[in-house]
């Protein structure tokens, strides 16, 4: 928005004064200042949770994650990208341990991205909901009994980004139920909600 003001105010009369250029200058770096800092901010909260695995594993990630034709980016590109566009708060911390579990071989190339997805995707309350209704559920029929009692909004947000998966009602029962599907199962496993 700054950008814009500043361009506009630019292509006026006011371009040709010396002070207004220099307010101009200013202006034109406050919004990219302002996202360096946050950026900065989300990668110092991914390193203090990514820095317990020893470098050594870090470096074997790295490099499995490079030489896996179907991840095809760099590593630290990729992490940048998807720090940018996470909300602050407790998602870095949430992406540093889906890398983690990456680099411990607890989760595959498919489940990392799903995962990375789902933690850009699912709104910030929502997270502390599945803290609430899941953590402790180890039983996937018990999961299924809290899914089946959420508001419909609810559990429809939560098939949209992966984590329920609909099905069909059964006899007698009409209409689409859910379930849990795999990727909340181990977004529950890897406790990728405990980030407080």
């Amino acid at each position: 928005m700054l950008n814009t003001v500043a361009k506009d105010l630019g292509e006026g009369i006011l371009q040709a004064t010396p002070l207004t250029n220099v307010l101009l200058l200013v202006f034109k770096d406050i919004p990219k200042s302002i996202s360096d800092t946050i950026l900065l901010k989300k990668l110092k909260q991914f390193f203090e949770e990514f820095n317990t695995i020893n470098i050594e594993e870090r470096r074997k990630m790295v490099k499995k994650l490079e030489n896996e034709p179907k991840y095809n980016q760099r590593v630290g590109e990729h992490l940048i990208e998807l720090l940018d566009r996470v909300e602050s708060g407790y998602k870095p911390k949430m992406v540093a341990k889906i890398f983690k579990a990456y680099a411990n071989v607890e989760i595959d190339l498919v489940m990392f991205h799903r995962l990375n997805r789902v933690t850009e995707d699912i709104l910030s309350i929502y997270v502390k909901k599945i803290k609430d209704d899941f953590q402790d559920i180890e039983d996937i029929e018990d999961m299924n009994s809290i899914i089946q009692s959420e508001n419909n909004e609810i559990a429809q947000y939560f098939s949209n980004i992966g984590l329920f998966t609909p099905t069909s009602g059964g006899a007698g029962a009409g209409g689409l139920i859910y379930v849990a599907s795999g990727l909340l199962k181990k977004f529950i496993e890897l406790k990728l909600y405990d980030v407080d």
